[in-house]
């Protein structure tokens, strides 16, 4: 479970986010973010019905894609209001994969401590 300094919970700063962030893709995984002016960086998913139609299954991915990013939590650059998007895949959801895909993202969008923003497949 995310801290809850670090969760994205209101509907404006989702908004917000959608509006206005920057979006970078890779695979099944997209994110959008956006700088926050606050001293830590908060997160949001968002796996809509286009994931799946059944409920259960759309939390599942929440849940996978919560633990993945709790692994790169500490690694982000703070001041960023990020959201999460998981898009249908072909095969069924992994801890590990989504790690691994969200860390690739973190770097190429330059969210990651030491890294450069790239223009790696921003819309």
């Amino acid at each position: 479970m995310l801290p809850k300094k670090n969760r994205l919970t209101r509907r404006s700063d989702f908004a917000s986010v959608y509006a206005k962030g920057s979006y970078f893709t890779h695979g099944p995984v997209s994110i959008k973010f956006l700088r926050n002016g606050l001293s830590n960086t908060r997160i949001g998913f968002s796996v809509g019905k286009n994931y799946s139609a059944k409920a259960t299954e759309r939390n599942r991915m929440r849940r996978i894609l919560r633990a993945a990013c709790l692994s790169h939590l500490e690694k982000i650059v703070p001041g960023y209001d990020i959201v999460i998007m998981a898009k249908p895949a072909n095969k069924g959801p992994d801890t590990t994969e989504y790690s691994s895909l969200l860390g690739k993202i973190f770097e190429r969008s330059g969210l990651m401590k030491g890294t450069v923003q790239s223009n790696f497949k921003k819309q």
